[in-house]
């Protein structure tokens, strides 16, 4: 393959695009009665009923439901406050109020859903005593009237808990994908979080979705007041006062009589009083611990979609961990052909010095110019890949400066064999099209053949005009590089071409150094 020849296959998006969407956005274009009766998914239910849906029969997501609007909204939102004192809760909140109280006003039980539900209840009376003559003193078109009330009371109710159901999902998705990019682009962007693959898993897969699953419940705050409300309302309306208390001391009576009964048909003697009291009073102890147990259990699986102000601590400490302060490279390192310039210094995984020994000494400046092979070789624990790690800035500086780290991006690979795994990420290296390649270790799990077909296609051809930071013990991948590392014991001992260095080599064989 040639350098000059351009490969589409790495040039081809992996996504479709939104043009090969041929569905387009229906819910943006519908109108007031198509949203309220979800008309505008009726092409997508004319096309599945007619063949197979595929991607492209799918209606596109609208500009506002996308999660760059909403990560934007955050964003701003976040902007808007003050840096030290800005709130993640408040920032959330402030982002999704409009549509929260649309939400609450319009669809919600507590507005037309609510009234709507017990419309039907409040005139039940009225449809029982017209239906049995005894209200007389209303017109031939009453019952028409109570009959279409009980009808559109159903209808609304019906439509307003879709439109409920629906909003209220809307924003849970908005503030769950929203959350989800900031994560994603401050795990990026900070340089020590500490937060190890199953925590960042945690805030995305639990933390988030309880953030999102709040606005499904946010309303039942303050909506069981007015449903309990109404519910005394319209017992008082059907029985009257004196019957409501009737029926509630009548209740409380026969529970009383009930626990009564127990004792009563035990007919425990006086000598054995003393006992029994001492085993109800052990007795009730374990009901209570049951009980409190039973409530705490119910109260903590209904409350949890509403209790998430854990979750938002969470990542709001992500949110304010510190970023990467990356060097502002000046003017002549921008005009020069210089990519990575390594300045002396002493680096170690620990921050304190005294705990332990420093893992790389870098003693002379290095420079590497743009295009380079710079080869990085040494024995196993010689300090190859702490070179590279600190390249990255993933250790820390006891003392000198930091390292220029201005194009870095990892690249992982999937659960595959490790031959498979290598060849993978270095494919999607080679597709992310960067500046600097730190390759660690590239060919060590694949046969000698794949190895130097990998090296000349990827390395030599396809990164020809990269600048490429590889380490590896195998000799015959020395030759092309341009600049040669040697490490033993944490400290780059000899630099230079391949031929200098076997030149070296082989005058110290001769004076009898052949450690060298």
């Amino acid at each position: 393959m040639s350098s000059s020849k351009p490969n589409p296959e790495l040039e081809q998006s992996l996504l479709p695009q939104e043009d090969d969407c041929l569905s387009g956005d229906y819910f943006s274009i519908a109108g007031f009665w198509s949203r309220l009766t979800f008309r505008w998914l009726n092409p997508v239910f004319a096309k599945g009923r007619a063949e197979r849906l595929e991607l492209r029969h799918i209606p596109g997501v609208p500009r506002s439901e996308t999660a760059e609007t909403s990560l934007c909204l955050l964003q701003e939102s976040l902007r808007q406050q003050k840096l030290e004192s800005a709130s993640l809760p408040r920032a959330i909140i402030r982002a999704v109020w409009r549509s929260l109280a649309l939400n609450a006003v319009f669809a919600d039980d507590a507005g037309l859903n609510t009234l709507s539900s017990y419309l039907g209840p409040f005139l039940i009376t009225n449809f029982v005593e017209f239906v049995s003559g005894k209200d007389s003193g209303h017109g031939r078109y009453y019952g028409y009237v109570l009959a279409s009330l009980f009808f559109v009371a159903k209808t609304v109710e019906s439509l307003t808990q879709r439109q409920w159901y629906f909003g209220a999902r809307r924003i849970g998705i908005r503030v769950r994908a929203a959350l989800m990019a900031a994560i994603y682009e401050k795990c990026l962007a900070i340089q020590h979080s500490g937060s190890s693959t199953g925590k960042l898993i945690n805030f995305l897969d639990v933390d988030v979705e309880r953030i999102g699953d709040f606005f499904w419940y946010v309303h039942g705050i303050w909506l069981l007041p007015v449903q309990v409300s109404l519910a005394l309302l319209i017992l008082h309306r059907n029985l009257g006062a004196p019957a409501s208390f009737a029926a509630l001391a009548a209740t409380a009576l026969v529970m009383t009589l009930k626990c009564m009964r127990i004792l009563k048909l035990h007919s425990w003697e006086t000598a054995y009083l003393n006992k029994l009291l001492q085993l109800r009073d052990v007795e009730r102890s374990w009901l209570r611990r049951y009980l409190y147990t039973c409530s705490a259990i119910a109260f903590l699986f209904w409350a949890s979609p509403i209790l998430v102000s854990v979750s938002i601590d969470r990542i709001h400490s992500l949110m304010k961990e510190e970023e990467q302060k990356q060097l502002s490279p000046s003017r002549s390192t921008q005009a020069s052909d210089m990519a990575v310039e390594i300045t002396p210094g002493v680096y170690s995984w620990e921050a304190d010095s005294s705990l332990k020994k420093p893992t790389l000494k870098i003693e002379n400046k290095i420079r590497i110019m743009r295009g380079e092979k710079v080869a990085v070789c040494g024995t196993v624990g010689s300090g190859k890949s702490s070179f590279l790690c600190s390249i990255m800035g993933e250790e820390n500086v006891l003392f000198g400066k930091a390292m220029d780290r201005r194009w870095y991006q990892e690249v992982r690979g999937m659960n595959l064999s490790g031959g498979q795994k290598q060849r993978i990420q270095l494919a999607r290296a080679i597709y992310n099209n960067s500046d600097i390649y730190l390759l660690d270790d590239p060919f060590s799990a694949v046969d000698a053949h794949t190895g130097t077909h990998l090296f000349k296609e990827c390395l030599m051809n396809l990164l020809s005009c990269k600048t490429v930071i590889y380490c590896t013990h195998q000799l015959e991948f020395l030759h092309a590089a341009d600049l040669i590392l040697v490490m033993r014991d944490g400290k780059v001992v000899q630099s230079g071409k391949y031929e200098e260095l076997m030149e070296d080599a082989n005058h110290a064989k001769k004076k009898g150094n052949p450690d060298r």
